[in-house]
């Protein structure tokens, strides 16, 4: 009986770290990006009310480029392919995370003195091991305007990243701040005003949200194990959406869906009250094609079975 029960146990505690390690840790995802062409528009800025809700200070070209602060203004990507790629941790430390507290014109001389003082690419890959694949997009933008498109995009060769595993951000996360921690004691690096702060999951998350990053299918599941694991407190997930809490002139909430590529479908801000206050959406250039190749479709049959019923007519008149 003792060895039966004890089977039965050891049968149990297998079965559940199987379910976990099959549902969690070793959870296949794939790439979704298409290629070709997305647009967005703003459908929606109520200025007064971003004002009074969001910021005084702060508008829409803040977080988007161009003419962000205007409704009807338009922005374009066009999804030209994607790899596969394994970076390190100094990789994305000065790739993820430097670029958003950093211009280029800091980062250059930033780097020189890491280097000089201990903190160069084998230093950093030595004392923090994780590895982290992505698939990388490349992609041609053009910022919002209000003017038709230039010829040519602002950026030709826009490279995003997507983790192939959501729990990596995590990890990406805790290197991030435990070299920043370091940092931030050298002498050095203080005395010429760089300062590195620490990022909580949230403020993690809205600087990828910023960065419009994009994810990886099941969408639901990824965004639900990327909130988790960087235990975001204001984020929640509903299916292709994230929904974040946060607090401006008052409380607001920001709504990001997530298209059939994965990336970035719609933006919402709204009020308390649910009211919306700034609308980004993205039109379906796809559909649109469809939609013209449908359209002419229907006006070839048409003119097809005009023309057979004019035959026919014809004929009925030449045998009278």
């Amino acid at each position: 009986m003792k060895k039966k029960k004890m089977c039965l146990i050891l049968l149990e505690v297998i079965i559940i770290n199987l379910l976990a390690v099959s549902s969690h840790a070793n959870y296949n995802y794939d790439i979704a990006l298409e290629k070709g062409t997305e647009i967005f528009n703003v459908k929606k800025y109520n200025k007064d009310a971003w004002l009074t809700t969001v910021s005084n200070s702060t508008t829409p070209e803040n977080w988007f480029e161009g003419d962000a602060n205007n409704t009807g203004a338009k922005s374009k990507y066009v999804i030209k392919g994607w790899k596969g790629i394994s970076w390190k941790t100094y990789d994305v430390f000065t790739s993820i995370f430097l670029p958003t507290f950093f211009n280029p014109e800091q980062l250059i001389p930033l780097l020189v003195i890491m280097n000089n003082s201990g903190y160069n690419e084998s230093a950093i890959n030595n004392n923090y091991t994780n590895n982290y694949k992505f698939w990388v997009g490349l992609r041609a933008k053009w910022n919002f305007t209000i003017n038709d498109f230039e010829e040519k995009p602002i950026k030709s060769n826009d490279l995003f990243l997507i983790f192939k595993n959501p729990e990596d951000y995590i990890k990406a996360l805790n290197d991030y701040n435990s070299i920043a921690e370091q940092l931030n004691k050298d002498i050095s690096i203080k005395m010429l005003g760089y300062s590195f702060p620490y990022l909580s999951g949230d403020q993690f998350l809205w600087i990828l949200i910023q960065s419009e990053f994009a994810i990886a299918k099941p969408f639901n599941k990824y965004l639900s194990i990327l909130v988790n694991e960087l235990e975001c407190n204001n984020a929640t997930v509903i299916e292709n959406m994230l929904i974040i809490e946060r607090i401006g002139e008052t409380e607001y909430t920001i709504e990001v869906s997530y298209g059939s590529g994965g990336t970035m479908g719609s933006f919402v801000v709204k009020d308390i009250n649910g009211v919306i206050i700034y609308q980004i959406i993205k039109i379906n250039s796809e559909g649109i094609f469809y939609l013209i190749i449908i359209i002419l479709s229907i006006c070839l049959v048409a003119l097809f079975a005009f023309l057979i019923l004019r035959k026919r007519k014809i004929m009925r008149m030449r045998r009278k």
